[in-house]
């Protein structure tokens, strides 16, 4: 259960690093790291909690999310223009190039796609929280 506790955590803390650029940087502005780090604890521990009641839905969730990103990222690593994020939080989202919002459109598509996928045909019919799953290990 401590695994499955830290897999929505780290959704809840991807999930920060994503909003942070686009808004949360604005709560503190003056203290722009002491605050992503605030929402990163905030979320992960959120998350890490709702992922106890909710297994499936979140670890679908969280797997999805971070492998959009993966997937972004790689693409955005060999066809350049990928934000950093010093560029980011240096801008205002009225100054973002196309580039940017097509990789945040990309990342959004691919997890959709990734997550329908997940529920719709991935171990569709088990109960993961049963106990002779967590017996085989």
């Amino acid at each position: 259960r401590v695994g499955v506790f830290f897999l929505g955590a780290s959704f809840g803390v991807l999930l920060a690093m994503f909003l942070n650029p686009i808004c949360l940087h604005l709560i503190w502005p003056s203290e722009p790291v002491i605050n992503l780090y605030i929402w990163m604890g905030v979320f992960g521990l959120i998350f890490g909690l709702i992922t106890l009641c909710l297994e499936r839905t979140l670890m679908i969730l969280t797997t999805a999310f971070a492998g959009s990103f993966l997937i972004v990222l790689s693409i955005g690593g060999f066809a350049g223009n990928f934000p950093s994020y010093d560029q980011v939080t240096n801008q205002s989202i009225d100054d973002y190039p196309w580039e940017w919002w097509a990789y945040i459109a990309g990342w959004a598509f691919i997890f959709l796609i990734g997550s329908l996928f997940q529920f719709l045909k991935s171990a569709k019919h088990q109960d993961h929280r049963k106990e002779e799953h967590y017996q085989r290990l």
